[in-house]
């Protein structure tokens, strides 16, 4: 089970709450080949965001890869970074301020892409982008 379905069912039950932030940035979401062929778990992050007070904004193509694909950035360099050129595109036209994504393979090629494009958007897991909102003793 992927952490977004996991959180989401806690906050379901009623055992976990979410925390509700004020202005928030707009993100906008990219759904990993696996958690979204396989587990079908597309709609768990976006609500759990939504539920804690962030806007989305879709991009276009959020369900196509990053580039990144297990080691296929390592294998085909030149057809990944195509690949992420596009997914960058995507995430710009989108205007939003963040993106949020549940894969660490993702999280790495589209954070990496984001810096060395020197992209003014920051690119988080949505255990990140909810973890901001916490109020954690030190």
């Amino acid at each position: 089970m992927d952490f977004s379905t996991f959180i989401r069912r806690l906050v379901e039950e009623g055992a976990l709450r979410l925390p509700a932030g004020a202005s928030l940035p707009p993100l906008t979401y990219h759904d990993s080949c696996h958690l979204k062929r396989t587990l079908h778990a597309e709609q768990p992050p976006r609500q759990l965001l939504r539920g804690a007070g962030y806007e989305l904004r879709e991009m276009q193509e959020s369900d196509v890869c990053c580039g990144m694909g297990g080691s296929y950035s390592l294998k085909m360099p030149e057809v990944s970074s195509a690949m992420l050129a596009r997914k960058l595109r995507m995430i710009a036209a989108a205007q939003a301020e963040g993106v949020a994504l549940d894969c660490p393979g993702c999280l790495m090629q589209i954070r990496g892409g984001c810096a060395a494009a020197d992209a003014p958007v920051r690119v988080h897991h949505t255990a990140e982008w909810l973890a901001s909102l916490l109020d954690l003793a030190d």
